[in-house]
């Protein structure tokens, strides 16, 4: 090794070299140990004379610094594995949605181009850091809302619908102290779910479909499909009553299936027009087994629909306005043998013991009024008929039981008194606020029969 100019004092002791003063290397340096100073370190070193790794960096007064595993940039004892210090700025990877890289992993931050806001993969999900008071709780987007798979007349209780979602990783907000999901004593059945950050949400709700009949091909009527965007504040409450489907009625020939629920999405007060988010009907029940009267599809309008063939007083009988669907006619029978009518938003349906917005119960309850379904023990016929699903679906008789909605359905009508000879239930109507709105009918095979409402958070 050459050493040009002469260093001040070279020395060899122990295997080491001690050099005092300035030196330039013109030939190959290999050093197997470790190269200390308390100069200004080492310069001008070309990157072809270097080989092997380097095992740290070395510093530049205060700029960088390595130091126990940390990096500081501006700092001379950085306190964390990068410690930026100063007044000026970070730039962070940016690019589009599609140029995002993979495989992701929890923790990334880049700024997304398209939206214009910088981004965070928390392990599930890119989230918008977005400016001002943070979320409430980390929301599962989307999020689908069920019934816990209950049928009947009552809805599910809160430990039910808990149970029934999975709470593991940023689901947990569903079992979190601060009830960010809860349910009122009075109000079975009906989950609340506080808002966690002002922004835009898309509703997706299904009504449930009306009963069958355990012996009879015939298909009851499907609920409605709506949904919107929706603009939501921090911290309120929203209801959702989640439709249940009616029950399958037994094979005797005097029984028809009872009416689906409609599915509600309502912030405060909740109990006006304004109020509404989303409604989506619920589907009639099937006539008895030899009618061959399947049960009416809910509809995306407001208007409950009539039973299949109408009635004979050439009324149609499904409700208007928010209202339940009319009490079907005592003809040609006594009003015992009738169905129950669909709940509405605003009123009850009619059914055996009281006509649209009465307190019977065979008819399907409103959803102000808690949204059960229509009570079995208000007809004296049959010897298996059921109760109506909850979300106001109308009890079935000798008549179907109608679908709730935002206006109930009207119950099936028989053409004698004869039991093969009552008509499916009809289906509730709907109600959407929101914007950017798709709303159905039964649209092809495969539609469900339960009610749901699926929650995705747009911005």
């Amino acid at each position: 090794m050459s050493v040009y100019p002469p260093a001040d004092t070279l020395a060899i002791k122990a295997g080491n070299v001690d050099m005092t003063g300035n030196a330039t290397v013109s030939s190959n340096l290999t050093v197997s140990g470790t190269i200390s100073g308390s100069g200004a370190g080492l310069t001008s070193i070309p990157s072809s004379a270097i080989s092997g790794t380097l095992s740290q960096w070395t510093t530049n007064g205060t700029t960088i610094n390595y130091m126990d595993g940390n990096v500081g940039i501006g700092v001379a004892s950085p306190g964390a594995e990068l410690h930026v210090a100063g007044d000026g700025a970070i730039i962070v990877p940016s690019g589009t949605e599609a140029q995002r890289p993979t495989p992701y992993v929890a923790g990334m931050v880049r700024y997304n181009t398209e939206d214009t806001k910088l981004e965070i993969y928390n392990g599930t999900v890119w989230e918008s850091v977005t400016s001002g008071t943070p979320p409430l709780y980390s929301f599962t987007s989307p999020f689908t809302f069920t019934n816990a798979g209950i049928v009947g007349r009552n809805g599910p209780t809160i430990t039910q619908v808990r149970d029934q979602y999975s709470t593991s990783g940023t689901t947990a907000w569903v079992h979190d102290a601060q009830n960010y999901l809860s349910m009122s004593n009075a109000r079975q059945g009906i989950q609340e779910w506080t808002v966690p950050n002002n922004g835009t949400y898309q509703i997706k709700a299904y009504g449930a479909a009306g009963g069958s009949k355990s012996n009879y091909s015939a298909e009851p009527g499907k609920g409605a499909s709506m949904q919107g965007d929706f603009t939501l504040s921090r911290g309120e409450i929203i209801r959702i009553l989640v439709g249940q489907r009616g029950e399958v009625a037994g094979p005797g020939t005097c029984d028809a299936a009872p009416g689906g629920g409609g599915t509600f999405v309502v912030r405060t007060p909740y109990n006006t027009n304004a109020s509404i988010l989303v409604i989506a009907g619920g589907g009639g029940g099937v006539g008895t087994v030899n009618s061959g009267h399947a049960g009416q599809n809910a509809t995306a309008q407001t208007d409950g629909t009539g039973g299949t063939g109408g009635w004979t007083t050439n009324v149609n009988g499904g409700g208007t306005n928010g209202a339940g669907g009319a009490q079907p006619p005592n003809t040609p029978c006594a009003i015992n043998y009738v169905s129950g009518s669909g709940g509405g938003f605003l009123t009850n349906g009619g059914g055996a013991t009281g006509g649209p917005g009465s307190a019977s119960t065979g008819g399907g309850i409103s959803f102000v009024n808690g949204g059960l379904g229509g009570d079995k023990s208000e007809g004296s016929n049959g010897s298996d008929y059921k109760d109506g699903g909850f979300g106001g679906g109308g009890m079935g008789n000798y008549g179907a039981g109608a679908g709730g909605g935002y206006s109930g359905g009207a119950g099936g009508q028989g053409t004698s008194c004869s039991c093969n000879a009552w008509r499916g239930g009809g289906g509730g109507g709907s109600y959407n606020s929101g914007t950017n709105q798709q709303n159905t009918s039964v649209s092809g095979s495969g539609w469900p029969i339960e009610g749901s409402v699926i929650i995705t958070q747009l911005s």
